[in-house]
Parts: structure tokens; C-alpha cells; sequence
């Protein structure tokens, strides 16, 4: 023990090199963590935008009555799983939320152009439960009613569903994107051609004239490029039948285990579908940028061990003399490998933890700098920016196991190198 002691203290006196091998790994663990957060939070928060703008958590082809019948019936087995404590509820509140929407798609055209948008037939509370998710700037009631009027006198001929005319229909009013109105130059109370695809077939399909009620902003581009919002009495006209009707369930403090368990629930009725299933396609999209962003952070892991290995694999050969004077005075091979991999380990833990005290709010702070400086240019609008911070502890700490274990893997295989060069010169002997 004393020789360990006594060699670490030796060692440490070559400063300067120690010094760059702890700033290395301090540099690549920052940007790892960073990294980590950042990405972490960015998945969350699509996560997040998908759930509540999309699909749910879950979206279940039936209607609303339905379900919650069904949830009602199997209320004894929800509570009995222990996945949803009726601590902390209110008496008859439901670890849930169920909103009935009618789903279709429709052209939307202005004097300026035409795109193709999926459309959302919902009740006022769906967007007023969703505040904290999407930014929404309304026409006053008043101006929608003398605007509609307009509408109204422009559209009475038949609308071309189930013989229905214009002016028996509720308001007609759509809430689109910023990024819609910006590429339709579309503005709150202006009009707009909307033509429904009819999924009955069972009568044309004819144009309908619209106002512009409201514009939304998500800051997820995947929402606000192809979905708008129209009352779900209008939907109900636009889209007939029970095809186009679903209900979506947005699950409180959802974990992987309370989704399945309604899921099974309801699946014994109805036709039921999660949000990863429900956009699979983007699923799949955030998943394998996700593989691809460790992949990354652990090939910058890798690139540190080594950098760090490689220095202080120089320091044991500069010190080879000392090695074999270490040895003469009765310390042998085991003693010293231990000292020496005791010695990089600590340096790199300690960097380690320099590194996670400068990566946390480095990458807390990355979303507002790429935004206050415009460091994505004009592709910031495809990435998601708006979000809530997330700390992915189990990841740093996957991280800088990964460190360490790559860390010593490199020392031990160095060592054999040191202790090969330093053997030829009868220094050091087993």
C-alpha cells in the first residue's frame, strides 16, 4: 500500500500531462452530456406533441360512451393492478382523459395556393386542455358570427353531403398552422375552399368556403405541416359515418405498463392502436435518430479512453526508471498495474463529473442559444425547439460506466506494452 501511495505521488508530479488528459475528458464528456440532454428532451417533447396533437395515447375506433362504459366495467381490475393509486385523485376523477374526434382529409385552397392537410374534427375543450402544448390566437366570437354570414351568402348551394346546405350548417371555422397561413397567406377571418374527400362516396364532393378561425403554433413542424382543426359538428357534415369517428385517450403520469394494461382492456372490443403504432412512421424516424445519437456519443467515449489512455501511456514509459527502481525496493507487477490503473481512473472519474457539472446546463441552455443566434439557419423549423428540460439520469450514468469501463480496458491493454518495454531492460521482473 505504501508503494501505491507513494507512486501515485510521484506520478502526479508530471502536471502538464495529467492536465490534458483531465481537459480531454472534461471536453468530450460536456459535449456528451450535452448532448445527451438535449436529444433526450427533444425526443420527450415530440413525444409530447404527437400524443396530444395526433393520436393520444391511445385511439380506440369507437365512440365515447362506449369506452368508458368499457373502462367503467373493468374498473375493479384497473385498480386492482396497482398501476393507477386512487391516492392524490379526486373523488370520480379518472386517471384519464377521453375526447371524441372525427378524422378525415381535405384540400384546403386560397388565392395564393392549395396543400393537402389531414383534419381534426374536435371539441372546444381538446385545444383548451392543450394549452400547454400548442400557442393558439382566436377570432373573436363576435367577428366569426358577422364573418360566417359572408361565408354563407358565397356557399348555398348543396353542399353535397346527405343533401344538407350550407346554411343549415354550424359555423364553419378551421384552425390552421402558422406555417399554413404562411404558405396558403391565409390570416385569421380570412376565407378559404375547402374540399373534403367524402370516405362514404356516396355523393360528390364539392368545395366548401370556410373561415380562418384560428392559427396554432406546435414548433413541431410534423404537426403544424399537415393537420387543422375544424369544430367537430363541421366534421361530423365533412366526414359521415362511423369510419371516420375515434376517441382518443391521453393517459395522466402514462408509463409503458398503464398503456398496455388499457389497451388490453379495451382491445377486447374494440380496435385499439397506440401512439407509437398510430405514427409509426415517426416513430420509427425518432427512434433510429435515437440509436443513432448513442452510437455517436459512444464512439466520442471511445475517442476520449484512448486520448487519455494514449497520454498517460506516455507518462509509464518516461517513468520506466522509476518503474524498475519501484521494483527493486520489493514492489511487484500486480501493485504497480494496480497504481497505475487506480491513477487514470481517477483522473477520468473526476473529469467525468466536471464534465456532467458543465453538460447539464450546457445542454438546458443549447435550445435557447440555437434560437437567440439562429445557429440552424432556415432548418430550425425542422427540428423541435420547444420543450421542457429532461435530465436522462439513467443515461449519464450508462455514460460514464461506459467511460470508465472503456477507460480501463485501454490501461490494461496499454500496460502489457509499458511492462513488455520495461522487462527488456531487466527493470521490471514478475
Amino acid at each position: 500500500m505504501e508503494f501505491l501511495k507513494f507512486y501515485i505521488r510521484h506520478a502526479l508530479s508530471a502536471k502538464r500531462r495529467f492536465a490534458l488528459c483531465f481537459f480531454i475528458v472534461v471536453l468530450c464528456f460536456t459535449l456528451v452530456v450535452a448532448t445527451l440532454v438535449f436529444s433526450s428532451s427533444m425526443m420527450r417533447g415530440m413525444e409530447a406533441k404527437i400524443v396530444h396533437l395526433s393520436s393520444g395515447h391511445l385511439s380506440v375506433k369507437a365512440n365515447s360512451s362506449a369506452v368508458r362504459d368499457a373502462l367503467s366495467s373493468a374498473d375493479e381490475e384497473i385498480a386492482s393492478s396497482g398501476l393507477f393509486p386512487r391516492k392524490g385523485r379526486m373523488v370520480g376523477e379518472e386517471p384519464y382523459e377521453i375526447y371524441s374526434v372525427v378524422d378525415g382529409y381535405a384540400m384546403l385552397y386560397s388565392k395564393e395556393g392549395s396543400a393537402a392537410f389531414s383534419v381534426k374534427g374536435v371539441s372546444d375543450r381538446y385545444l383548451e386542455d392543450r394549452g400547454e402544448y400548442i400557442d393558439c390566437i382566436f377570432m373573436q366570437d363576435e367577428d366569426v358570427k358577422s364573418d360566417a354570414s359572408k361565408a354563407y351568402s358565397l356557399n348555398v348551394q348543396n353542399s353535397g353531403v346527405d343533401g344538407t346546405t350550407s346554411r343549415d350548417l354550424p359555423v364553419k371555422r378551421v384552425v390552421i398552422s402558422k406555417s399554413t397561413s404562411e404558405n396558403l397567406k391565409l390570416k385569421i377571418g380570412d376565407r378559404m375552399a375547402l374540399l373534403a374527400a367524402n370516405p362514404s362516396g356516396r355523393a360528390a364532393v364539392r368545395p366548401d368556403v370556410a373561415v380562418v378561425y384560428g392559427i396554432y403554433t406546435s414548433y413541431f413542424s410534423e404537426i403544424d405541416d399537415n393537420i387543422v382543426f375544424v369544430p367537430s359538428e363541421y366534421a361530423d357534415i365533412l366526414f359521415p359515418g362511423d369510419k371516420s369517428k375515434r376517441v382518443e385517450i391521453v393517459i395522466r403520469d402514462c408509463t409503458y405498463n398503464r398503456m398496455s394494461l388499457l389497451k388490453d382492456i379495451l382491445r377486447r372490443d374494440f380496435a385499439v392502436s397506440d401512439y407509437m403504432e398510430s405514427n409509426s412512421g415517426i416513430w420509427r424516424t425518432l427512434t433510429s435518430s435515437n440509436q443513432a445519437i448513442v452510437l455517436i456519443l459512444l464512439l466520442i467515449i471511445v475517442v476520449s479512453s484512448y486520448s487519455t489512455t494514449s497520454a498517460t501511456q506516455q507518462i509509464f514509459f518516461e517513468e520506466q526508471k522509476t518503474l524498475g527502481i519501484f521494483r527493486m525496493l520489493g514492489a511487484n507487477r500486480p501493485v504497480l498495474r494496480r497504481a497505475m490503473l487506480f491513477l487514470v481512473l481517477s483522473v477520468d472519474a473526476a473529469s467525468c463529473f466536471a464534465g456532467v457539472a458543465a453538460g447539464l446546463p450546457l445542454g438546458v441552455a443549447l435550445p435557447y442559444i440555437i434560437k437567440k443566434f439562429g445557429l440552424m439557419g432556415d432548418s430550425t423549423g425542422m427540428y423541435l425547439l420547444d420543450f421542457k428540460p429532461f435530465v436522462p439520469v439513467r443515461g449519464i450514468i450508462l455514460l460514464f460506466v461506459a467511460q470508465i469501463a472503456i477507460s480501463a480496458l485501454f490501461v490494461l491493454f496499454g500496460l502489457k506494452s509499458v511492462f513488455s518495454e520495461a522487462g527488456k531492460d531487466d527493470m521490471i521482473r514478475p
